[in-house]
């Protein structure tokens, strides 16, 4: 990983050529980390071969096999608003704005470094009282008043690691053949990152994967001779640092817009007939809005993971569902050894848009989604099923009672027709897979396990039930049983706000309705803080939480007793961090722990934080 660091000619390329430098880059690590045992392993690549047989200009070999991993995804066009710091030959730091942006990272693990272990927490005991002291990795020993240091001693036994594993990212060669020339227009990677993962995002992915991460970035630019004569617009070609978490983000379906000078209905079919979503990202890409917005439309709204898994062209065939990280529990999951993560379901409302351009794209969408959709009976797979009603063709909607929830998978409706009876049937089914998380003995937080995306723009669709529509909007039934409500129209908001419009709307059966409101009230206004902070207090809170469930977690040991304390300690817990800090992005994944804790812990300026900085300096 040390590589830049030790062959200038690299770090040049960096700054000058990307393409050149992704090339030379895969020759160097190809020699050094001898991956032409991968081609010898897996053979030839063929047509329906899940591997990629990329030449570079030496004649070596990388063998890159197209996976995914179940984060969540931003555009890489949020690198260019990060900040940095910029450290003179004076020893000067400048600070420019916008400090840690939420970022997408998508490309190729050119090379991945072992899991190792930081230390996280230090105990000491005093001789005399006996008392006990943590200090955290970044923080110093806070003593008491008037206590002597003279008789506090180290308990070596007892401290705590947190693992971590670092990762080369890189661009993604181009491949023509095989349709993802579009990666140069989208949100893919184009230059060489490192990213940091975090306890059980550790050994996740393998040499030769693709993947996407999201998280926290820092520029951390040093303004030697090798970039003196850049431009200051050109250091976010720098190498960022990120820390990669499961943290989900709004999008707004208003930015698509497909050519009106091609037919309807051939826009996203390929030469075999059937709509593909290469032809879909291809017009998307050609004829798709200015706005910032659309580049995420698929990956986030729909797909979920990462295009690259779930494409059609000439010699390439659409992989088997085995070739990707499923997001929900299921045979598939364990097969593969997987620790899937909890269900995860994705409400897309279509209102404000034409039936016929709108449904085509969904269906094309979720055609190639990782997760498709069930039906009642869990027998056979849907991409959607339109209604066309003979007295109102417009009136056309994907039936909320076509698709199991509780199955898992992803659920496109329209709002603007949904009936009484059909809200019924989606709160039902949504009933039923939130009480499931009642089982869970760490916690007693209750739950859906759902995403809800809301784009408030006004319809355009003349419906013949307007009383109704409108009754239902304003029905708090369904949206309760959604975990995050965004109320303001996506569109209208800037790229570095996009996470701080969460408001987490925690159901009612928590313990203490007082408390539910008042989290509710903290998370509204730690929101909107500008800048990020947090104090000794809360961090030393949340950190000796997160340990205790690990340890809980590890020994399988949690009576009732403990359960009832830990979601007591919980609520507190996020209290005071949210009192403490800003733009924390809680979302779904507060109702499971401790995966909670550790997307709370990942937040930018918190002790992991300082994790990177400590390590970036030795």
């Amino acid at each position: 990983m040390e590589l830049l660091d030790h062959d200038q000619e690299l770090a040049l390329a960096l700054f000058s050529d990307a393409d050149a430098f992704a090339t030379e880059l895969m020759d160097r690590i190809l020699d050094l980390l001898s991956v032409d045992r991968l081609r010898r392993r897996y053979g030839d690549c063929n047509r329906n071969s899940p591997l990629v047989n990329v030449r570079s200009a030496r004649g070596s070999r990388l063998w890159i096999r197209f996976t995914s991993i179940p984060l969540p995804l931003l555009p890489v066009n949020a690198l260019k608003h990060l900040s940095f710091e910029i450290t003179s030959n004076a020893g000067k730091i400048t600070h420019c704005p916008n400090f840690g942006q939420l970022v997408y990272v998508y490309g190729v693990v050119y090379a991945i470094s072992n899991i190792r272990k930081k230390l996280f927490r230090q105990r000491f005991i005093c001789k005399i009282c006996k008392s006990i002291y943590d200090s955290y990795y970044g923080c110093e020993l806070s003593l008491p008043s008037g206590c002597c240091t003279t008789w506090i001693r180290e308990d070596i036994e007892s401290h705590d690691y947190l693992p971590y594993q670092e990762i080369l990212l890189g661009p993604v060669p181009n491949m023509t053949s095989g349709g993802l020339e579009i990666a140069a227009k989208g949100s893919f990677c184009s230059r060489l990152i490192t990213v940091y993962l975090f306890d059980d995002l550790t050994g996740r992915v393998a040499l030769g994967d693709s993947v996407a991460l999201i998280g926290h970035a820092k520029m951390h630019c040093d303004s030697s001779a090798a970039i003196s004569s850049l431009s200051p617009s050109s250091y976010w070609f720098s190498n960022p640092r990120i820390k990669a978490n499961n943290i989900f983000v709004p999008f707004n379906l208003n930015s698509l817009k497909v050519s009106s000078n091609q037919s309807r209905t051939d826009t996203f079919r390929g030469k075999d007939g059937k709509i593909s979503l290469e032809m879909l990202c291809k017009e998307l890409c050609n004829h798709g809005p200015p706005s910032t917005l659309w580049p995420r439309l698929f990956p986030i709204a729909v797909l979920l993971s990462l295009v690259a898994t779930n494409y059609s062209c000439d010699t390439y065939e659409h992989p088997p569902a085995a070739s990707s990280y499923p997001l929900l529990d299921g045979p598939l999951g364990k097969r593969k050894g997987i620790t899937a993560r909890k269900q995860i379901h994705i409400l897309v409302t279509t209102r404000g848009f034409s039936s016929d351009n709108t449904l085509k794209c969904l269906q094309a969408a979720s055609t190639y989604a990782s997760r498709c959709m069930y039906d009642a009976a869990g027998k056979c797979r849907y991409v959607a099923q339109v209604k066309h009603e003979d007295e109102a063709k417009e009136n056309q909607m994907v039936h909320a009672d076509c698709l199991a929830l509780s199955k898992g998978g992803l659920l496109i409706l329209d709002l603007s027709f949904i009936t009484a009876a059909k809200k019924n049937n989606l709160c039902d089914a949504m009933d039923r897979c939130g009480s499931k998380l009642q089982q869970k003995k760490v916690v007693n937080v209750y739950g859906t396990t759902t995403i809800w995306a809301l784009s408030q723009e006004s319809s355009q669709k003349t419906g013949i039930r307007p009383a109704k529509q409108r009754a239902c909007l304003q029905d708090q039934s369904l949206l309760r049983r959604f975990d995050i409500v965004f109320e303001e129209p996506l569109g209208l908001l800037a790229e570095s706000d996009l996470v701080q419009t969460l408001i987490m709307d925690l159901n009612e059966s928590l313990k203490s309705s007082t408390s539910s409101s008042e989290l509710q009230q903290h998370l509204l206004t730690a929101s909107r803080i500008a800048s990020v902070r947090i104090t000794d207090k809360a961090h030393r809170l949340l950190c000796s939480y997160y340990l205790a469930l690990r340890r809980d977690k590890e020994s399988g040991d949690c009576s009732t007793e403990s359960a009832d304390d830990a979601s007591i300690l919980t609520l507190e817990s996020l209290l005071r961090v949210a009192e403490a800090c800003a733009k924390l992005c809680l979302s779904s994944e507060i109702r499971e722990i401790p995966h909670a804790t550790l997307a709370i812990m990942l937040c930018e300026n918190t002790y992991l934080t300082k994790v990177i900085q400590k390590y970036n300096e030795h």
